[in-house]
This record gives structure tokens, sequence and C-alpha cells, in this order.
């Protein structure tokens, strides 16, 4: 497989403008950009994109989607969620904004939460609780912990690209994570109003409890709460053992327990506290799960093919050199001075080097050279094996590709 050949100019600028913002250009601009005949034509044309308010509602569209974004609740009312709106708008203005891709995990976690928290940041914790809402369960006990599921699940799949949810009745069957990580994981948003409350609520806390009026979030019922137990089976009929709230085990430099919340905190603090866990720049999952996602809405596929599942049945990386440098391009720059932030992956992936290809499919080194196997070859399903020691999840030795198992 060879690269495509270089596009011409009017082609290229068509492309990014749809990329970019799913817009088509103007007579005018794709004539200004064939006619430029500067060194850095292509640059200026990334930076004036990324600089569109256009972009911003395109690219959110992508993580509204993740975030399974909706306007009303479902099931037979099917109400609208007064102010969840706000959340829409908060995402685009993230992006338009460009905000550091850490602040951006933290606001959605913990926007109430952290130091200096208002109305704005209160909004953002609209992520937690965009799932579906029944104001009739058959079963308001086990609902509780079905929407404590869908919690848990979209924080894991979105941040982690982990299916965590999948423990909640024992252990991972595929990936090194236990039962009691899912309770660890839960015990962040146990502590929020997780009961049923009254039906105008919609699952979750008042105006009063959240100190801000016209807000769709998120808070914790207060900085004390009941602990959760361990489901049996996953049955809210058979608790178990206590579980104290924690972090996945999997990941043993980053498994320490929570610190209790100080003196003047308002709430347990836990959410903020997986927040800075997701994102500590130790975490080898939240880079490499975000610009695969970059990687994806740019050319289609993602370089895992497997976006929400980096596990063991998930796919292999096509290109995992790749992967870990865009990754190492997010947190500590050198093509671009940008940092931690969300339109950032876009500068590496569309233009990789200091004189980028007119073309809009291939992707070149430095020297005009394609990365080594470039072209991917056939499809492999990945076989990411792993066991349990005293210090933590280590990888199995020389693992054979046909062998199945955690």
């Amino acid at each position: 497989m060879s690269l495509a050949p270089p596009a011409d100019r009017r082609a290229l600028v068509r492309r990014v403008y749809f990329d970019l913002l799913g817009l088509p250009p103007t007579c005018e601009e794709v004539e200004a950009f064939a006619n430029d005949k500067s060194p850095n034509a292509y640059e200026k044309l990334i930076d004036k994109l990324l600089a569109s308010e256009h972009y911003g509602e395109r690219w959110g569209r992508y993580w509204l989607d993740v975030a399974r974004f909706a306007e009303t609740c479902g099931y037979e009312r099917d109400q609208v969620k007064p102010d969840v709106w706000k959340y829409r708008d908060w995402v685009i203005k993230a992006f338009n904004s460009d905000v550091p891709y850490d602040r951006f995990v933290l606001e959605q976690l913990a926007g109430d939460e952290l130091p200096n928290a208002n109305a704005n940041t209160t909004v953002a914790t609209g992520f937690i609780r965009l799932g579906t809402w029944n104001d009739e369960p058959n079963d308001p006990n086990e609902y509780k912990y079905d929407r404590l599921e869908d919690m848990v699940g979209a924080t894991s799949t979105a941040f982690l690209g982990m299916t965590v949810k999948c423990a909640r009745c024992h252990d991972h069957k595929f990936d090194a994570i236990r039962q009691t990580d899912y309770y660890r994981m839960a015990g962040a948003f146990w502590a929020g109003f997780i009961e049923p409350g009254p039906r105008e609520h919609l699952g979750g806390p008042d105006a009063k409890a959240l100190g801000h009026t016209g807000v769709f979030g998120w808070t914790d019922r207060g900085k004390e709460v009941p602990p959760i137990k361990l489901l049996k089976k996953g049955d809210p009929n058979r608790p178990g053992a206590v579980v104290e709230p924690g972090h996945l085990s999997m990941i043993s430099a980053l498994d320490k327990p929570l610190t209790v919340p100080p003196a003047s905190a308002k709430t347990t603090t836990r959410r903020l506290q997986l927040a800075q866990w997701i994102t500590d720049p130790q975490n080898p999952l939240t880079a490499r799960v975000w610009v695969n996602r970059v990687w994806q809405y740019h050319f289609g596929q993602g370089l895992v093919r497997t976006p929400d599942n980096f596990g063991f049945t998930g796919d292999k990386p096509t290109h995992p050199e790749l992967l870990d440098w865009l990754a190492s391009e997010l947190v500590n720059p050198s093509v671009l001075p940008s940092g931690e932030r969300l339109n950032s992956a876009s500068g590496p992936v569309l233009n990789p080097s200091p004189t980028p290809p007119l073309n809009g499919e291939g992707l070149k080194t430095s020297d005009g050279s394609a990365p080594p196997s470039f072209g991917a070859g056939p499809r492999e399903r990945s076989y990411y094996l792993y066991y349990f020691t005293e210090s933590g999840l280590e990888p199995l030795p020389n693992p054979s590709p046909k062998r199945r198992g955690a």
C-alpha cells in the first residue's frame, strides 16, 4: 500500500473545511487558499479554522455522542430536561476556548467541587446525569443501582476506554477489573442524589442543593454519606461487605486510598479525586483514549478501532508508536506549544511536519517519508494478558496471540 498522491489546493481546502467545521468553504475562500503561495499557507488555514466558532459546534457534537447527551429523559413520558442545553453550550464553548483537557475532565466530573466552582463549572457536571431517567420504575431500589451503573459506565468508557460497568456482578471476564473496583469507582457517584427523589427533580439535586438556579447539574448529598456495599451478583437484594471508595487497582502506580475531605468542604470530594486520578500524567489510558478519538473523527477510524474499549476484547492499535507519540504530544507538546488542550491534538494530526504535504489522506514524517508500516495490515484482534501480583497488575510474559483470558 502506498500513500495517496498529494491533493491539489482546491481539494485540500474543501476537505479541511468539512473536517473541522462541517461546512463547505465559499468560492472566495477556496480561491484565496489556492492562490496563497506563502510557505505556511496550510498552517494559517488550520489556525483560522480552529479559531472559528463553528469548530466547537462541529467537534462538540462528537463529545455529546460520547457523553450520551439528550434533551429529554426517555421512557414513556420523555420529559424535557430543563436547562440541559446549557451543558451542550458548555461543550461547544470548551472546544472553541481550547480548554485544557484535564480541566475539561475535572469540570464534568467535579465542577461543583473545584476551589473556584461557579454556575458554569456546575453546568459541566450535567455529564453525570445525562442518562435516561424513569420517574416511575418498577423497583426504585434496583433502579438506583442501574443509574449508578450508567454513571460508572459512561465515565469509564468516555475517559478511560475501559468497560468497568461489566464488573458490577462479578470480576470482569476479560480485563483486570475486580468487582470491588467497580464499587470503589461507584462510590464517587454514590455520594450524590442517587436515591429516588421528587418527580420534578428528574433524578438529581434541586437548585438549593446545587447552589445555583437554572442549572442541570450534580452534587453530593453532603460531606458524610452512607457507605456503599458490594452486591452479590449485582443483586440489590443481596448486599455484601462495605467497599471503601477508591480507584481502579489495575493501574498499580496510582492505586492509593482517597483522602478525607477538608473541614471546609461541603461534599465528599470523591468525584474531584476521581477526576484528578483520571487526569494524572501517570495514567496510561487517558491521553491515549482522547487522541484516539481525535484520530477517529479526522480519519473515520481510530488507531484503536474500538474507541470505547481499550481492553482485552477491544482491537489492538494499528500503529501503537503513533498512538503513543500523539498521547505524548497532548501531555508534553513539542510540535505545538499548546499543552493538554482540546484541539491541540488536531495540530499534530493535521500538520505533522514543518512543510506539510497537500494531502488529505496521507501522513508523512518531518523528512517527507512515510511512518513505518503506515498502511494498516490485516485487522488483528488484541490479546492483552495480565496477571495479578502483590505489587499490582503485570503483563503476562510472551503471551500467545491464540490465548484468551485475563
